[in-house]
């Protein structure tokens, strides 16, 4: 999510200092919604799917999405200087 959103904001010639503001800001507040918010009466809820195994994956109850959301952001940027 971090990337594509990135990608996106590079073709709009944002700033670097910008875009990482941007998406740790965004990003912190989307988890904080699947971490704790509702729609509706309904709580969101991220699962993955393998095709070939036919399988399921839920998150765990203990896992939260905000906590990592500065953290990816850097490392995303991170590797942006890199390159």
């Amino acid at each position: 999510m971090i990337r594509i959103l990135n990608e996106t904001l590079k073709k709009h010639q944002i700033s670097v200092e910008t875009r990482k503001e941007i998406y740790g800001d965004s990003t912190f507040e989307f988890s904080m919604l699947i971490d704790q918010g509702e729609i509706n009466d309904m709580t969101p809820v991220v699962n993955f799917y393998k095709e070939e195994d036919e399988k399921l994956y839920m998150r765990s109850q203990t896992f939260a999405f905000h906590e990592y959301a500065y953290g990816n952001t850097h490392e995303v940027f991170q590797e942006e200087n890199e390159s």
